[in-house]
């Protein structure tokens, strides 16, 4: 591929994912809207009532259009009740004193230098 293809290949890409992005947070579409999770839904209730209709009256109107009532909401649960009282913490354990470490074995001091010694023997890798 030669450097222009390539180039287009990256803007194209690049391109790509921008429209993506800019779809998954677009507030217009569905498709992407979070779910609304407080809880448990409520049982569905219809909206309103239909009052029972007026006695008839003999009067040589048409009668009067049915009257709608809206059905008002429940009140919400008293949840004010005071804080439980929280438990006291149990204090800080005292601080711990470092023990002096564990005596190690001390490795002997290199043998000096000696140069009439002879070099120390040379191991051939085995092939």
């Amino acid at each position: 591929m030669g450097r222009r293809q390539l180039e287009r290949l990256g803007l194209f890409l690049m391109a790509m994912i921008l429209v993506s992005y800019t779809a998954a947070f677009d507030s217009s579409t569905e498709r992407y809207k979070p779910k609304k999770t407080n809880g448990p839904k409520p049982a569905p209730t219809p909206p309103y009532y239909l009052k029972s209709p007026p006695p008839p009256s003999f009067s040589p109107k048409s009668p009067p259009p049915p009257v709608y009532f809206y059905k008002s909401p429940p009140p919400p649960p008293n949840r004010k009740s005071p804080p439980p009282p929280y438990a006291k913490s149990p204090p800080p354990p005292p601080p711990k004193t470092k023990s002096p470490p564990p005596p190690y074995a001390k490795s002997p001091p290199p043998p000096a230098y000696n140069p009439k010694a002879p070099p120390p023997p040379y191991y051939r890798p085995y092939y």
